[in-house]
């Protein structure tokens, strides 16, 4: 929590048994207002499976990887969860379950995805979707790492110096 609040960013990912109850009560209480209601789906059915609902794509994670000619990830299994305050979903299961939520924390950013990546839980992690939306996730959760003045590398900087007094600086 200290590390987000400070700038940084963090992409959740949950995996095969975690302990619900703890998660509930220690981890999310600290970085978003997110609850785990269970569990969804099942492994042994992999005829069965829900996808990301395409009419999410506007987050900046998300634009342009769910269009017609990419093919969503399939998910057999997934959490249920509920969101409130200010945490929003991002993007959601065609069943109509979070996928994907996001928080503020200070001046950092949490992320979680409510799947797993295994390939018992999904196919997600070997589909088109997953390296560029990884790719995209990194680069969105570290902007803003250093407050609202972030530069690209190659951009020309200027800064004020309001303590003359000083005499060494540390870019």
């Amino acid at each position: 929590r200290r590390a987000v609040s400070m700038g940084a960013g963090l992409l959740v990912t949950l995996g095969e048994g975690i302990d619900l109850r703890m998660y509930n009560e220690l981890v999310f209480p600290a970085l978003c207002e997110l609850s785990l209601t269970g569990i969804a789906g099942s492994r042994l059915r992999q005829d069965r499976f829900t996808s990301f609902d395409p009419e999410d794509a506007g987050h900046p994670t998300l634009s342009g990887l769910l269009s017609e000619d990419l093919t969503s990830p399939k998910f057999h299994v997934r959490y249920r969860s509920r969101t409130s305050g200010a945490t929003r979903t991002v993007l959601t299961f065609s069943s109509g379950d979070p996928a994907l939520v996001e928080n503020r924390v200070g001046d950092g950013r949490v992320m979680v995805l409510l799947s797993h990546t295994d390939l018992d839980w999904s196919d997600v992690s070997v589909t088109g979707f997953f390296a560029p939306f990884l790719h995209r996730a990194v680069r969105y959760l570290a902007t803003g790492a250093f407050g609202s003045d972030d530069v690209l590398v190659g951009r020309r900087v200027t800064r004020s110096v309001s303590d003359l007094g000083v005499r060494e600086a540390v870019v």
